[in-house]
């Protein structure tokens, strides 16, 4: 699995757990048979992933790929099963009425790691055997859910930091009134994760200083060269895994670290800083700091659609807005993405020359184990479109147009994007702003009521029918809040 592929199975993982597809007043099954199902289900799945494992022998191309085609669709049951034990049989429930508020996510996310390490330990001998690798089954096991922290770590950050804010019950009913306050705290986040990524990227792989030497040299001129600032270079281990690849993470030159694994250090010396220079291509052209500020306008997407969906049943609402994320971040940022990879390349080609970018692509080839045709990444065009169009620029440097049109084309639909998730946020600031005062007394009220305050709840819902006297709604929460103050 890549790292881009560990990282959205992750999220994907940590949404099927917290996407809770039945109502609230759904009950869950007694605790002992909550887990007793959950057990068993686990078992079965883990018994189930490695019976099927046992059945891939040999070694070779064609062990590897029905290797990988059963260690996909185990994977999947895994997410399934996740769902069922969460939600059907009531585990993630369970952990919420048993353990403190600042610690539910911590253990429903805990559950993930679990169940998929033992999915991944399940399969882990048919695979160490057929790619004759010399690790163990813990550090294959390990190996997999760094990667997967690394998806996890800002979800958690952003729950603790959401869990800090709640025990300040004047700033929590400030947020529940007025939800659009949240986009300057969750902004910063944003910033500050972003900013610090990097540290992240450090904790996927074992990982070093790159030597001073010829190569190091190299790469700090051609970064000199072209203006962009680096703090340094660093080497991820991979060992045995031979994974080739490179990421650029960081905004500011003080932050601003290139990662190459230790694969890529193999290659000759112009193929490297042709990866080098693709990296480079990004920061040049401020990509990390683009997709920073389409992260944001996503804040005021999801403050204007949990305003709209209020309306709407709880499943309704999570159908509707899963469908936002993945029009949102599937459809159009990859949109966006491939095209800025795109332009990375035709830098990097302008800096190295088209065929050192070239040989570098097709000795990546070398190290996938699938044909190239069928090579393909979400956030990349395939390996061998990237190989023609090099080619092509080679050919015909007239070519070049066309690719800054497309360019061009996903900057637009990049821009409109901001634009629209700042004007909806800007739209929701207003209309929380522009609350007449039963509504926001309604809201304190309403507040109070989940804290278990009735009595308070029941002056600010009396003070709201003071404004709104007609108003249906007011009257029959006051009734329904004087029961409960007298213990009905």
């Amino acid at each position: 699995m890549s790292f881009v592929g560990a990282f959205f199975y992750a999220i994907l993982g940590i949404f099927v757990l917290f996407a809770n597809p039945y109502p609230l007043s759904f009950s869950r099954p007694p605790a002992l048979e909550t887990v007793v199902s959950s057990l068993i289900a686990t078992v079965l799945l883990v018994s189930g992933a490695y019976l099927a494992s046992k059945r891939i022998r040999g070694e070779g191309q064609g062990a590897i790929n029905n290797l990988f085609s059963l260690k996909r669709r185990w994977l999947f049951l895994n997410l399934l099963v996740l769902g069922v034990n969460g939600h059907l049989f009531g585990l993630v429930p369970l952990l919420a009425e048993i353990l403190p508020a600042i610690m539910r996510e911590f253990a429903i996310v805990l559950v993930f790691f679990i169940q998929t390490s033992m999915v991944l330990a399940a399969v882990s001998d048919a695979e160490i055997r057929a790619r004759a690798l010399s690790v163990s089954r813990r550090a294959y096991v390990l190996f997999h859910l760094r990667q997967f922290f690394v998806a996890a770590a800002p979800f958690l950050f952003f729950s603790a930091f959401i869990q800090s804010v709640e025990q300040f019950s004047k700033i929590e009913e400030a947020l529940f009134i007025f939800p659009s306050l949240s986009f300057l705290p969750v902004s910063l986040i944003i910033l500050v994760m972003f900013s610090l990524f990097p540290l992240g990227l450090c904790f996927m792989f074992p990982y070093e200083r790159m030597k001073e030497g010829i190569v190091r040299t190299l790469l700090f001129h051609l970064a000199g060269r072209e203006g962009v600032k680096i703090r340094d270079v660093m080497v991820w281990k991979t060992g045995v895994w031979r994974i080739v690849n490179a990421a650029v993470s960081g905004l500011f030159g003080r932050l601003r670290y290139v990662f190459v694994t230790d694969t890529v250090l193999n290659f000759p010396e112009e193929e490297v800083c042709a990866v080098f220079a693709h990296e480079l291509g990004h920061s040049r052209m401020h990509h990390p700091t683009l997709y920073m500020s389409l992260a944001l306008s996503f804040v005021g997407v999801t403050l204007f659609l949990d305003r709209i969906l209020q309306g709407l049943d709880l499943d309704y609402q999570v159908l509707l807005f899963a469908g936002v994320v993945v029009l949102f971040w599937f459809v159009l940022f990859g949109y966006i993405s491939r095209r800025f990879e795109q332009a990375a390349d035709v830098y990097a080609a302008g800096l190295v020359g088209e065929k050192a970018l070239s040989q570098a692509l097709l000795r990546i080839f070398s190290f996938t184990g699938r044909p190239r045709e069928k090579v393909f990444a979400w956030r990349h065009f395939p390996l061998e479109k990237r190989v023609r169009l090099l080619d092509r620029l080679q050919e015909n440097p007239s070519y070049l147009h066309t690719v800054v049109k497309e360019t061009r084309k996903a900057v637009a639909l990049l821009t409109l994007l901001v634009v629209t998730g700042f004007g909806l946020y800007i739209y929701c600031a207003y209309m929380d702003a522009s609350k007449p005062e039963d509504e926001v007394l309604f809201l304190r009220a309403e507040f109070a009521a989940a804290k278990g305050e009735y009595e308070q709840a029941l002056g600010f819902a009396e003070k709201a029918l003071e404004y709104n006297p007609g108003s249906e709604r007011l009257s029959f929460f006051i009734e329904d809040l004087r029961r409960k103050v007298k213990g009905e």
